[in-house]
């Protein structure tokens, strides 16, 4: 019997199983580290080919759980050439591949994603930018399973504009050596354009994933970092106000001489309603692990901002 000759009842629980991912989701790139033959075989072995839109000897890295490590910003992740597992270069998405069967497959996942109560149960955990950029491209059916989303990175600027840092190096992180071999040439992701995505498909009018909450906990670099906060359009904190019409805004900013952490937290609204409070931050060694919530992966309880007349 041909799997579309099965009862409905027994096809969507095929689906529920197939579909069954864990509560928490990690999802970032971590660097490949090992004997240069290593390396290139791990990239280049097989027919393979770097994952576009990372950095110079990074792999797409999905998790089934929480790995706070994956979203650092001072300590990169890094995972052996040797290894063969910890990496998810292999990854398959079992929400795309379903919905590619064919049509009858793709309407009947549709419809069961959207009407089954128990359907988003998952909270992703994402790196930015690369994280994001892995979501958007290689495993993007796992918003189908999102109750919420949380996004943590850096952003910062360069004499040619603002950009986002797309790698974990910041001031005082560890710099690729000279003498490396040529790199590739790099193709980087527009995270502007991701992130509108991400958020115009969490929130407003056209939004078709209904998750309850969406954090960005974004560390601005250097000491214009206050600014650069409000002012170029690609800012991640200008996108999400720009972008989305209505919901609930809490933004806390937490200044500092070395740079600003801004953790914006977005629920679903019918008006527009926004929080803004001030505090200071702590700037000590290992303050950029700031991005990284320390009561993630619970999200849930946290305290209201309070507003700031």
């Amino acid at each position: 019997m041909s799997f579309l000759g099965l009862p409905t009842e027994l096809r969507l629980q095929i689906y529920d199983i197939a579909l069954h991912q864990s509560s928490q989701i990690t999802i970032g790139s971590a660097e490949l580290t090992g004997r240069a033959p290593d390396i290139v075989h791990r990239l280049y072995g097989d027919g393979r080919k770097p994952f576009p839109g990372l950095q110079h000897n990074h792999e797409p890295v999905i998790i089934s759980g929480y790995d706070a490590g994956l979203l650092s910003i001072s300590k990169p992740a890094h995972v052996s050439a040797e290894a063969t597992q910890g990496t998810r270069r292999e990854y398959h998405d079992a929400h795309a591949t379903l919905s590619r069967v064919n049509r009858q497959t793709h309407n009947e996942l549709k419809s069961h994603l959207a009407t089954r109560a128990h359907g988003r149960s998952a909270s992703l955990f994402v790196s930015y930018p690369s994280g994001l950029h892995v979501l958007r491209t290689h495993a993007p059916g796992l918003l189908q399973q999102a109750r919420s989303v949380h996004l943590a990175g850096a952003y910062t600027g360069s004499k040619s504009g603002h950009r986002v840092q797309h790698g974990a190096h910041l001031p005082g992180a560890t710099l690729p050596q000279p003498g490396e071999t040529k790199r590739r040439p790099q193709v980087s992701p527009d995270s502007t354009a991701q992130l509108t995505e991400l958020l115009t498909s969490c929130f407003g009018p056209k939004s078709v994933h209904k998750i309850q909450q969406l954090d960005l906990r974004i560390y601005y670099v250097g000491p214009d970092s206050y600014s650069m906060i409000w002012s170029p359009e690609t800012s991640p904190v200008v996108v999400a106000l720009t972008q989305i019409p209505n919901a609930e805004f809490e933004i806390t900013l937490y200044r500092g001489g070395k740079g600003t952490g801004v953790h914006l937290r977005i629920r679903p609204s019918e008006g527009r309603v926004v929080r803004t409070v001030w505090r200071p931050l702590q700037e000590r060694p290992g303050d950029r692990e700031w991005v990284v919530d320390p009561r993630w992966p619970e999200w849930e309880q946290q305290e209201p901002a309070v507003t700031v007349a």
